[in-house]
């Protein structure tokens, strides 16, 4: 039954709703195996689920371990490949489990042309680098180089892209402690802003959202930016970032007493769901 619906879509079609709606019933579904078994059998399947939805949250190991299926058994390209590995060794850093730094050495080893790559995989690709680069012996003046490398990237997308561009790097930052002095270096603290500021009040994406937390962050105190939003989405799935991030944001404006309580509550939450990094973010 879901091959013969699929087939009546077309997958070239740029739509955005159709793959959070599939993406959220394949997360709750009893069967989930099984429904992406189907999903890679069918183009559409293969196109919407694995190249269109991303799972931030990947409970239970679901997402990654479809994508390793995926890309052994459909897509072997190089962009597959760095979303794939970006997004399963970024996971164990979050979750501070063991990772295997070999799989990053092979992907860094080669020559790569970022403006043939998706948004996403230039995201991924970022966020991975940054998290190693904190490794070395002296990261600062390195990771200031990634992040003007990552700017000379952004105008060859919209400002949907150019956030998920910058969330993930961000995200890295801040997990890693460098979050603070890199956002105190004035024109890089200017750029992020600018990218936030052209959203207009737009919150529909984890990347929105990350973004938001980081500018009200740390631009707050400089310029008169509009009240943080909750995420705006009819069929939305990455549920753990999402409350990690919209808490984390409300620390900044919320009472000592009421603040108290959130970090309570956030913490374990946070630390279970591979979220620390928000409390890194809060300045």
């Amino acid at each position: 039954m879901v091959k013969r619906i699929l087939d009546d879509f077309n997958p070239h079609k740029d739509d955005y709703e159709f793959p959070m709606f599939l993406g959220n019933h394949v997360r709750n579904h009893p069967h989930k195996k099984d429904f992406i078994k189907a999903l890679m059998e069918v183009e559409v399947g293969r196109v919407y689920f694995f190249e269109r939805f991303v799972d931030e949250d990947d409970p239970d190991g679901y997402f990654s371990n479809a994508l390793s299926q995926f890309c052994t058994n459909y897509r072997r390209d190089f962009g597959s490949q760095i979303f794939k590995t970006c997004f399963q060794l970024s996971k164990q850093i979050y979750l501070e489990n063991k990772f295997n730094q070999h799989e990053w050495n092979s992907l860094e080893n080669n020559e790569i042309n970022l403006r043939e790559l998706h948004f996403h995989q230039i995201s991924r690709w970022f966020e991975l680098k940054i998290l190693f680069s904190t490794l070395a012996l002296h990261p600062f003046s390195q990771l200031e180089k990634i992040m003007e490398e990552l700017f000379e990237i952004l105008p060859l997308f919209n400002n949907g892209d150019q956030c998920w561009i910058i969330a993930r790097p961000l995200k890295a930052l801040a997990h890693s402690g460098f979050l603070e002095p890199i956002m105190k270096i004035p024109h890089i603290q200017e750029r992020i802003l600018q990218v936030y500021l052209a959203m207009d009040g737009r919150v529909s994406s984890i990347g929105d959202l990350i973004l938001q937390f980081i500018c009200h962050s740390y631009c707050n105190s400089e310029k008169e930016l509009v009240n943080p939003r909750s995420i705006s989405a009819s069929h939305f799935n990455e549920t753990h970032i999402r409350i990690a991030t919209e808490s984390a944001t409300s620390l900044l404006y919320a009472p000592e007493p009421v603040k108290k309580l959130i970090v309570k509550n956030l913490k374990p939450f946070a630390k279970r769901t591979g979220n620390s990094w928000v409390f890194n973010a809060v300045h």
